[in-house]
């Protein structure tokens, strides 16, 4: 079976699915990413093929609206309201590639920007299609929306009904904002017409499109009121890079002793770069640490670095962690994800999107102190964080049991084998 899948995004948006793309060829199917062009060569490393869609998510973080949506914390109004400015440059020839990508697929795995699309337009498309995507989105009472704030002081019923009615409330604002774009790209690319708003409550009663998540379940298990149309996989971590190899200076900054902490933001561009590496070392050395920062899709720092620091751009999670004592980073699924295979405790400093709600859940479960927003990073909060993440004895262990439970999942292999039968017996 031919199998396209559809992903945009950053890297930590992207390399989730291309993991699972690797997973679904080792059923035989021939999976082709379509993608934005940073991550061609990603893709191709895992034996895939690579469909180029509009876009460069680094061009696009590093611009003034840019900017201004990654200070959106865990605000959704904000959110959309920031993404909409965006939306005017970069949505309709986005939409246009994607469709274009569908041709010559028998069956279709989207990712977030399936979120807009009805379920009546992706079953329009008479393929085996699912969704396949890293928080949660399906409606639930147990917990909010990833996007919106958790609310533990409400009586329980009244919270049981905010967090519905969060889901109810992104996906009309979502599709408010994607619906311009979608009346003008959809029906003529598809020959589909968009139904009415009331599509959104739809959804939530029928789902006939299948989710498949890709976070642990042993982390956040499926909620009693989902349907059975959801699947909760696990994590989705890409396969080992075999060409690749630590240098010789990384290896013995490594083995020069302890305690080593790792600090990056990932694909966050951040426009005060040098003053938030400044105030990365000040707390490092005020905890007695050293210290491995990534500046990600940061340009190239030049500043004057203290022995006990290491600059580089990024290194594989899952070689560097493990020799880490403590974990400083945004929040996003991906270094989250490999924080906690790691069993190392992390300090959480989300920047937007669901990073706030990956970083509650680190310090729900006890494995990170209280999250700090970027928008109020200091020298002096950041210290008494890692003060705790490296000398709590009870956070360290619970890292460590969490890393020894994701031992026994994988997550790629059964969201692979779901997706697998859901396409094989899509027509019974």
């Amino acid at each position: 079976m031919r199998i396209t899948i559809i992903t945009v995004g950053t890297y930590g948006d992207i390399a989730p699915l291309v993991a699972l793309g690797y997973g679904l060829q080792k059923h035989g199917h021939s999976v082709r990413v379509a993608t934005h062009r940073t991550f061609a060569d990603l893709v191709r490393a895992c034996g895939l093929d690579f469909f180029p869609v509009h876009g460069d998510p680094q061009d696009i973080l590093q611009t003034g609206s840019g900017q201004h949506w990654l200070r959106t914390s865990g605000n959704p109004v904000r959110f959309l309201a920031r993404m909409r400015g965006l939306a005017k440059e970069h949505i309709r020839p986005l939409m246009v590639d994607c469709i274009r990508a569908l041709g010559d697929t028998d069956a279709i795995v989207f990712s977030q920007i399936g979120i807009a699309l009805p379920d009546e337009v992706l079953l329009s498309l008479h393929k085996p299609v699912c969704l396949a995507l890293l928080k949660p989105l399906t409606q639930t009472s147990a917990y909010p929306s990833a996007h919106f704030p958790q609310l533990t002081r409400w009586p329980k019923s009244l919270a049981h009904w905010y967090n519905r009615t969060t889901y109810a409330i992104y996906l009309r604002m979502l599709w408010r904002l994607s619906r311009p774009y979608l009346q003008e790209v959809v029906p003529n690319q598809l020959g589909v017409q968009l139904p009415t708003s009331d599509w959104i409550e739809q959804r939530f009663r029928k789902q006939q499109v299948p989710v498949v998540y890709g976070y642990s379940p042993t982390l956040l298990p499926p909620p009693a009121d989902w349907g059975t149309n959801n699947y909760v996989t696990g994590f989705w971590p890409l396969p080992p890079q075999g060409n690749w190899e630590p240098s010789q200076e990384l290896r013995e900054f490594v083995g020069q002793g302890y305690p080593l902490v790792y600090v990056g933001f990932g694909s966050m561009v951040d426009r005060e770069q040098e003053q938030l590496i400044m105030l990365a070392v000040s707390a490092l050395q005020a905890v007695g640490a050293r210290g491995i920062i990534a500046t990600g899709w940061n340009q190239a720092v030049t500043l004057p670095m203290p022995k006990t620091i290491l600059i580089t751009k990024e290194i594989p999670h899952e070689w560097l962690f493990p020799h880490m004592e403590a974990i400083v980073h945004h929040g996003g699924i991906g270094t989250f994800a490999a924080s906690l295979r790691a069993g190392r405790p992390m300090v959480c400093v989300p920047y937007f999107s669901d990073q706030p709600f990956w970083s509650n859940l680190a310090f729900s479960l006890g494995v990170s102190p209280r999250p700090v927003p970027r928008r109020r990073l200091t020298s002096s909060n950041l210290t008494a964080a890692l003060h705790i993440a490296l000398r709590d004895s009870a956070m360290r262990q619970r890292a460590r049991a969490i890393g020894e439970a994701l031992t026994h999942e994988d997550g790629v292999a059964s969201a692979a084998a779901t997706i697998n039968h859901l396409f094989t017996n899509w027509a019974e």
